[in-house]
């Protein structure tokens, strides 16, 4: 019988019968009390009623209840159940499309509040069967338990919501081939706006919403136009319709005690065709955020504005712990954002070292470059100098090369590095590593260590063009340190951080325009920037710029016309769902708790107020005035008249 209990060890508690009789008998223990002559003569009259049977049960009636009641709690804590009773249906596997285009308006609200209501159909029509309900932004997220009740699924989809992510059809595909491949049998249903690409799985695609038109913000860049300029672009797409005229606004948005303060720099008039991108670029010369704003009634309204921050990037100060080489030193008169300043009078917090003797090698605030064998790296080690003439140094990948390609490197006399700690290759010429990024301990930040000497003749340095990118590249890098936040364009599916530095320290933001506490973080956390918007930031000392936008910038998501020709036929639905072999249900336990929650709840009700409403003895009462001794009525009546 223990396999009628999901959790026997609780029928334990069935041994508090013993103190519940205790306590009723204690509980109704007679009471002699004095009363008047006169009341003896009613006394006597109900003696005979107080012995009778039906009274003794009424006594002991309430005694009954609460051992009822005691066995319905010990029973349902028990987990009383009735095994293999329930025949159930095939388990079935719900996923709902949350992604930004499922905001799209129509007539009968947005896409999301259509999937919804068919949602709660598909659960009907399953039946009896255990749902996983899932959605789908980028990531399957479960809704709901796995394999719960239909009840519980269909509460779970009124706290569904859509988001502001967008995620390809492939990504998709790869999420759901677990479920498509699983063992046991089960059955798929997906609702969308569109079908994501032909599937050999036999699944049911429910439709969410027609086609509609929409003129959408899909890319957005900025880029440095000299003298304290810089010039923003945007690209702009139609969707749905053959041509459109639209307006497009460019506000400059600063921050403000609340909400941001806009400030209009710039309108355009465009004719937009289907098909092309259009491209519409601002001039600005003043840092800040700046938001595009598209001045027309569109069917998807997040991808109708899209921000860039715009935070020029000061000069970087470099300087040369030990002599410098004369190659590098050419280099760097040539970069117009560097300049070389001396070692000793260096602010240390701003500066980019270059070490290219042990004599003053240390770590530094930001990344430094170690040159050659004789700067004494710290926990780095040289191999002797060996020839590498005869072999191509073969740069891997990192953004060290970017726009470099696989140039052909030749180098001389190289000496390999080697290290205990993490480093990743940059260059590798001869037998081993010649130039590499050693990651410093518990930081993001990594150190470049260079193995053979700039200005040694086998090398021949000065000649190689690609050497002139890759410095470029990492100075560049290194000045990109100096601003905590991201410049340019931040969408939802990016990953947004503050960039960890040595002395940047705890700040707070939050949402601009909305009721939402100042949210506390570190440099390197994860940020929560997956909603379209603007991030007012405190505490950060080393920008000058603390708003950032979210957008959304996805022409997969934008592209609200790209829907499915399949119409939702609930016939059709109903017969996939219940088309499946009655053998391939499961058997399973009917339980009882909830019945035995209900009866218990209906046995207090009923115990409280039979026998403590109805019999609430010494409630109410008038109180009685104790008379003289042997005085009666009649004397009473006597002596006061």
């Amino acid at each position: 019988m223990l396999h009628w209990f999901s959790n026997p060890g609780f029928l334990w508690l069935g041994l508090l019968a013993g103190p519940v009789v205790l306590l009723f008998m204690l509980r109704h223990k007679p009471v002699v009390r004095r009363v008047s002559s006169t009341l003896l003569w009613a006394g006597a009259a109900q003696l005979n009623i107080a012995t009778s049977p039906i009274s003794k049960l009424q006594k002991s009636l309430s005694l009954l209840l609460n051992l009822l009641l005691l066995a319905c709690l010990v029973l349902a804590l028990s987990g009383l159940r009735i095994p293999d009773a329930r025949k159930r249906g095939l388990p079935l596997v719900l996923i709902i499309d949350t992604t930004a285009s499922m905001q799209t308006r129509t007539l009968d609200g947005s896409r999301l509040d259509l999937a919804l209501a068919r949602a709660r159909e598909v659960i009907d029509a399953a039946g009896d069967s255990p749902i996983t309900l899932m959605t789908w932004n980028g990531s399957l997220l479960l809704a709901a338990p796995a394999d719960c009740e239909p009840s519980l699924a269909k509460a779970a989809l009124g706290r569904i919501e859509a988001t502001d992510m967008g995620a390809g059809d492939e990504a998709l595909l790869l999420a759901l081939r677990p479920h498509f491949e699983a063992k046991r049998a089960q059955r798929i249903a997906l609702i969308s706006d569109h079908r994501p690409g032909s599937v050999t799985a036999d699944y049911l695609f429910v439709p969410a919403g027609p086609a509609a038109v929409n003129v959408g913000l899909v890319a957005a860049d900025v880029h440095d136009a000299g003298k304290g300029q810089a010039d923003l672009f945007f690209g702009l797409e139609l969707f749905g319709d053959e041509r459109s005229l639209v307006s497009v606004k460019l506000e400059r948005l600063t921050a403000g005690e609340d909400q941001p303060q806009v400030e209009v720099a710039d309108v355009r008039e465009l004719t937009l065709a289907r098909g092309p991108r259009t491209p519409v670029s601002f001039r600005v010369s003043q840092p800040g955020l700046y938001r595009a704003r598209i001045e027309s009634e569109d069917a998807l309204a997040l991808d109708s504005q899209a921000y860039l921050r715009y935070a020029p990037p000061r000069s970087l100060a470099v300087a040369c712990a030990g002599p410098m080489p004369r190659s590098l030193g050419t280099l760097l008169s040539a970069l117009e954002f560097v300049a070389v300043v001396d070692a000793a009078s260096a602010d240390e917090s701003t500066t980019a070292f270059i070490f290219s003797d042990g004599t003053s090698a240390r770590r530094t605030r930001l990344p430094a470059a170690y040159l050659g064998p004789q700067s004494k790296a710290p926990g780095v080690q040289f191999s002797a100098v060996s020839d590498a003439s005869e072999f191509a140094a073969r740069p891997a990948r990192s953004f060290l090369w970017r726009g470099a390609g696989v140039p052909d490197l030749r180098l001389g006399a190289v000496s390999d590095i080697q290290s205990a700690g993490f480093f990743q290759p940059v260059l590798e010429a001869g037998t081993g590593v010649s130039i590499c990024l050693l990651a410093r301990d518990n930081e993001a930040l990594s150190d470049l260590i260079v193995g053979f000497d700039l200005d040694h003749e086998a090398n021949n340095f000065r000649s190689k063009y690609a050497f002139v990118i890759f410095w470029s590249n990492w100075f560049e890098h290194v000045r990109g340190l100096l601003e905590p936040l991201p410049r340019g364009a931040v969408r939802t599916v990016d990953t947004l951080e503050v960039r960890k530095l040595d002395g940047r320290s705890e700040f707070s933001y939050r949402r601009a325009g909305a009721q939402e506490s100042w949210q506390t973080s570190l440099p390197g956390d994860v940020l929560a920037a997956d909603r379209v918007g603007v991030l007012h930031f405190q505490g950060l000392r080393e920008t000058a710029e603390p708003l950032l936008g979210i957008s959304l910038l996805d022409p997969g998501e934008s592209n609200t016309a790209a829907v499915s020709d399949a119409t939702w036929d609930a016939a059709a639905a109903r017969e996939f769902l219940t088309a499946a072999n009655p053998n391939d249900g499961d058997q399973a336990d009917y339980d009882l708790r909830p019945w035995l929650a209900l009866a218990a709840l209906a046995l207090l009700m009923f115990d409280w107020f039979y026998f403590r409403r109805r019999f609430a003895l010494q409630q109410g009462r008038p109180p009685v005035r104790k008379s003289a001794r042997g005085a009666t009525a009649i004397r009473r009546r006597q002596a006061g008249a």
